[in-house]
């Protein structure tokens, strides 16, 4: 009994290290598994994302890949609830769900083989996790570093660029929000959350094209946190090539619209309606409404101007933005969508933000409406 209780410790022991040590391997090669296992996919800065672990082409990106850094390896789709399947993971459980559907006994044997792990011995194995360890280190340390670079890139962005009304009344950030029906001047003042910068680095340009400078225009937004400092920035590129007196649109990138620096739990000041006072100084009682984008939530500036709106930077990180614990409810501006990914974020978000004790209320626009900036425009779904 003795004996046989030892060879199976022994066994899971043996089982353990393989794993672990198959883990480490395919994590480090993270770019090939990702591009072989999620072809639909595509590389986006330090990720390959797609759109679930189905890789279904929905147009949307929430599943995440990172492929280098203290994370390589492991993936996350931010449309689902953390714990629920298909919500995380890292290279080996990617593998054995997209090429083996989900038979872990097959798909590990064939992962020890891929990988070279069949013939380890324990001193292989400690050798392995040795070399593992000093690289994770370092992977840490460069990501640690690389974090405040892009806080100072972010900074330096915002500081580097113009008020959105400029100094002879106008930028092309201006006429872009006029194109969306948003007209500041009717509003009689700009956000001073909302900046312009005529020349602005672009990963996408210079990956499409090859540009070793691919700067393009951009409207700058600034991510604040609940205590009034800078985290990070909002940038969305811009579309001027018609010229002066054109129309100004959103860049046709497949992101248009990307963050730098952190921004989680951050928010975008839009507009401060009947009391100007920091977010985390409003008056007791007073109603938050946020909105997933700038455009939307100045749309209902522009018709309810006495309002508190705020952006929340992106749909996935509305529930974790930071709120006062003085306000009233926190109304949130939804659109119309009719994809089951936005749907289900803006749900976990809600509750994510009525398990801090909050009470949130929604919006919506009429249905002939996609948002609230369709709504201001006129622009009905099925007609441009």
């Amino acid at each position: 009994m003795a004996g046989g209780r030892q060879d199976d410790a022994e066994r899971q022991r043996r089982m353990r290290q393989e794993v672990d040590e198959v883990r480490r391997r395919m994590n480090a090669r993270a770019a090939e598994f990702a591009k072989r296992l999620l072809p639909n996919g595509r590389k986006s800065g330090n990720f390959w994302e797609t759109s679930n672990i189905r890789d279904e082409k929905t147009g949307s990106y929430s599943l995440k890949v990172y492929l280098s850094g203290g994370k390589q390896g492991s993936w996350s789709d931010f449309g689902l609830a953390r714990g629920q399947a298909g919500a995380s993971g890292d290279i080996l459980s990617l593998y054995v769900d997209r090429e083996w559907k989900g038979d872990f006994a097959k798909g590990f044997a064939e992962a020890k083989r891929l990988v070279g792990v069949e013939h380890m011995n324990d001193a292989d194995f400690a050798r392995s996790q040795a070399e593992s360890d000093r690289l994770r280190q370092e992977a840490e340390i460069a990501e640690a570093e690389a974090r405040e670079v892009k806080r100072t890139s972010a900074r330096r962005l915002w500081n580097g660029s113009a008020r959105i009304a400029g100094p002879d009344g106008r930028t092309p950030a201006l006429d872009y929000l006029e194109g969306r029906a948003i007209n500041l001047a009717q509003l009689g003042r700009a956000p001073g959350s909302l900046r312009f910068n005529p020349s602005v680095w672009c990963v996408e340009v210079a990956e499409r094209d090859g540009r070793a400078h691919a700067k393009i225009p951009a409207m700058i937004a600034c991510v604040m946190g609940l205590d009034g400092e800078l985290r990070g920035v909002h940038r969305t590129y811009l579309d001027v090539s018609a010229g002066k007196g054109g129309p100004v649109t959103k860049a046709r990138l497949n992101d248009a619209k990307l963050t730098l620096g952190p921004s989680l739990g951050g928010h975008i000041p839009l507009w401060k309606g009947e009391h100007r006072h920091p977010l985390r100084n409003i008056p007791p009682g007073t109603d938050v409404y946020m909105s997933e984008g700038i455009e939307d939530g100045l749309s209902i500036a522009m018709v309810r101007p006495s309002l508190r709106v705020i952006a929340g930077v992106s749909l996935g990180k509305m529930g974790a933005v930071e709120l006062p614990s003085q306000m009233g409810a926190l109304v949130i501006i939804g659109q119309n969508d009719m994809k089951p990914e936005p749907i289900e974020a803006l749900e976990r978000a809600i509750a994510e933000q009525q398990n801090k004790g909050r009470t949130v209320r929604t919006i919506y626009p009429p249905q002939q409406f996609k948002d609230f900036n369709d709504m201001l425009t006129g622009k009905e779904r099925g007609h441009e």
